[in-house]
């Protein structure tokens, strides 16, 4: 018999009544519950969103009951255990650190910080993709400039595994705070924002008091900072921030209090044009409704288990790629600050797991505000317009040098070179060429005698000013002309945010 999922699901909301929406190992009450049958409830809808071919749901296939265990025994904590993850090849320390460039005052409420949904959810067990949200694992993730983690436990024995709904992740918890210990000590700039929940049991005490032997019995309550404050970044360099809500345990940042966080998880099988919508929204709420009381946290995740086919990869092909270039482009020269940006496949930031120098985390990253850098002779910076966000590029014709959405590519890089009399150079590195501009033409690259700059800070510290040695006026794009293409000229006025350059040591995750 043919098992249709939106009629069993509509069915059994019938007769449950009016309740909060569920998801594949999700599930989220607006109050903490105990009650098993929420719990009963989940995984039926869950098991009859599954449904495939001749009405077989996935979770039953090769199992004699409909709540059968994927779980085999999870290895039993030890320290030191865990595998890291290979090289990250094109990531700089800057991007490893890059909270180090964050001003210590910053109230964490106040930054752009890159995130994962699910951040341990990479085996997808038997569930056709719905249950995997990641390619990459937690040292990968935090080395790529990570700084938020979803993290869903299991209650075991007196521990926690580590699942995506039924689906185990292959972890269990004290792996997961071996990861960040080690990254921590590391990087002790650095802070973790963690986001735990109870996931595929229902016992909230047990799972309690398993969290508070983590905490006092297991020696982990000094990695943390645990606090019903939101800390400044000062306060939470070094240390995981503890955020919790379903349930919470009774310390910490309580997730689920609208007054501190306000969230964006359309989750549950929305179109294209619904998820894009509540992104955008939510991004423009970050940045035009903040008002320093709450914790942005918008995510590009869903999952189409609730009735569809849509894996989370079949949403995050086109929703990562879309909201990264919406991030860098009209939004761009608007904030900086776009809150937490959750994300499944973060290391897939344009449809592919290939993605060359294009990256998720950097897009984010730099929403932030910075510290001004010293600027080191012979290292190579991503030069942006503060008033455009574009970036100077050489082009592939390497002649005309023009202003455009980042790439990532090296025409977009620039080498600060030494000249004479405090001026410097700029050449670019694909063309080999330096940065220059003539009077009543527009910027161009060549080798001659008219390439170096006064590169001084500005007044307020936001960005540089770039000044021709030989004619005493300022690079700009004039009028704040965003579109990509347009050729930056000279202008009289430095003080506009159009003569601010921003020089960044650019992410760049392979």
């Amino acid at each position: 018999m043919t098992v249709n999922s939106r009629s069993m699901a509509g069915n059994f909301r019938s007769l449950a009544g009016n309740s909060p929406p569920f998801r594949l190992g999700w599930f989220r009450p607006k109050k903490e519950v105990k009650a098993m049958t929420e719990v009963d409830r989940r995984r039926f809808l869950r098991d009859a969103a599954l449904t495939v071919g001749a009405g077989v749901p996935l979770a039953f296939a090769g199992r004699t009951t409909a709540w059968a265990e994927t779980l085999t025994r999870p290895p039993v904590e030890a320290p030191d255990v865990f595998p890291r993850s290979g090289d990250l090849g094109g990531v700089r320390a800057a991007t490893v650190q890059w909270m180090s460039r964050v001003p210590d005052d910053t109230d964490i409420r106040g930054m752009s910080i890159p995130g994962t949904h699910e951040s341990c959810a990479r085996y997808p067990g038997n569930s056709m993709g719905f249950a995997q949200c990641q390619n990459r694992d937690l040292d990968w993730q935090l080395r790529a400039g990570v700084r938020y983690l979803d993290i869903r436990c299991q209650n075991w024995e007196d521990y926690f595994t580590i699942h995506h709904g039924r689906y185990y992740q292959e972890m269990v918890f004290g792996q997961v705070l071996q990861i960040c210990r080690d990254f921590l000590n590391k990087y002790p700039t650095e802070t973790i924002l963690m986001r735990m929940q109870q996931e595929h049991s229902s016992d909230s005490t047990r799972y309690k008091r398993i969290f508070k032997d983590y905490l006092d019995k297991k020696g982990w309550r000094s990695y943390f900072h645990i606090s019903s404050s939101f800390p400044t970044l000062k306060t939470a360099r070094g240390k995981i921030v503890l955020m919790t809500g379903w349930p919470w345990v009774d310390e910490g940042l309580r997730v689920s209090d609208e007054n501190q966080f306000s969230i964006q998880d359309l989750y549950d099988d929305p179109t294209l044009a619904k998820k894009k919508n509540a992104i955008d929204a939510h991004l423009r709420a970050a940045i035009w409704q903040f008002n320093g009381n709450k914790m942005y946290i918008n995510h590009l995740s869903a999952n189409g288990a609730g009735g569809s086919t849509w894996t989370p990869w079949s949403y995050v092909k086109d929703l990562n790629p879309w909201t990264r270039k919406l991030i860098e482009g009209q939004y761009y020269y608007k904030t900086h600050r776009v809150g937490v940006i959750a994300m499944d496949y973060v290391d897939s930031p344009d449809a592919n797991w290939n993605a060359g120098d294009i990256d998720m985390t950097a897009s984010v990253i730099r929403m932030n505000t910075f510290t001004r850098p010293t600027l080191q002779v012979g290292k190579s910076y991503v030069i942006w317009n503060r008033g455009t966000g574009k970036a100077l590029d050489g082009g592939t014709a390497q002649t005309s040098v023009v202003q455009w959405t980042y790439s990532g590519y090296p025409q977009q890089r620039w080498t600060l070179e030494r000249a004479d009399n405090g001026t410097y150079r700029l050449r670019c590195e694909r063309s080999g060429k330096c940065l220059t501009c003539h009077p009543g033409s527009a910027a161009t690259q060549e080798n001659g005698n008219h390439c170096t700059w006064h590169i001084t800070p500005h007044s307020d510290g936001d960005g540089f000013q770039l000044k021709l040695d030989t004619t005493g006026t300022y690079l700009h794009t004039p009028g704040n002309n965003k579109g990509s293409g347009v050729q930056p000229s000279l202008g009289s006025n430095g003080t506009l945010d159009e003569c601010r350059w921003v020089f960044d040591e650019r992410v760049q995750v392979r």
